[in-house]
């Protein structure tokens, strides 16, 4: 057997101790998380607090600005979340790379362990005349036999059914649905005589911002 891959990654340097309470380096403050609907957002960058607005306030401004405030607290989260999500792949990685040696002989003994035991199965099919499964001291071993269809065209399959005429129509299923699209013309009163509710539904997405790298770099290129 040949001898195995030496590791090459690069391992990931622990940053020091007095680094987890540490504030980030670059970038503006963003405002605190709120802890509630109403609950004041500081923002330490002009030293002063917002109040998420309630629903009867109707100051155009102050709600816009509240909102800016908001989404840089989402963002920000967002951004220390990736970079929370990114440091604990790179400690499983090195988790992994610790233990890969263990990981690739246990993996090659068992693909071993179970091609002899199927063998053992092949060789032996009174085993497995009256049941399908047979227990030992350490698990069940199950052997059966049996077959499929494969389709690999559909379409092209039920073309040639259906050139059978009626020899065909026994192994042609045809499923019947609401036509929804139809449906959404049709009144509330007529709808409730079909037993159908027409439910008024809300969509909300927020989406932090992001570098595009990609544009970057081709922006950067022109100028």
């Amino acid at each position: 057997s040949g001898a195995s891959a030496p590791n090459t990654r690069p391992r990931r340097k622990p940053p020091p101790a007095s680094a987890a309470n540490s504030p980030r380096p670059t970038g503006p403050k963003r405002p605190t998380c709120p802890t509630g609907p109403t609950a004041p957002l500081s923002n330490p960058n002009t030293n002063t607090t917002t109040t998420i607005m309630k629903n009867n306030d109707t100051t155009t401004d102050q709600d816009y600005k509240n909102l800016v405030d908001c989404m840089a607290v989402y963002s920000e989260a967002t951004a220390r979340m990736a970079e929370l999500e990114a440091d604990l792949q790179q400690c499983w990685l090195d988790l992994v790379d610790a233990r890969r040696k263990d990981y690739t002989t246990l993996q090659s003994t068992l693909t071993r362990a179970e091609e002899a035991c199927r063998c053992a199965s092949e060789l032996h099919p009174e085993w497995f005349a009256k049941v399908k499964s047979i227990k030992t001291p350490y698990g069940t071993v199950a052997f059966r036999k049996s077959t499929k269809l494969e389709v690999p065209n559909e379409e092209v399959s039920l073309v040639l059914l259906e050139q059978l005429g009626q020899d065909g129509l026994p192994f042609i299923q045809t499923a019947k649905k609401l036509n929804l699209e139809a449906l959404e013309k049709l009144s509330d009163e007529e709808l409730k005589r079909l037993r159908i509710t027409r439910y008024a539904t809300e969509n909300f997405k927020i989406t932090a911002a992001k570098v595009d790298l990609g544009k970057a770099v081709k922006e950067s290129a022109k100028s």
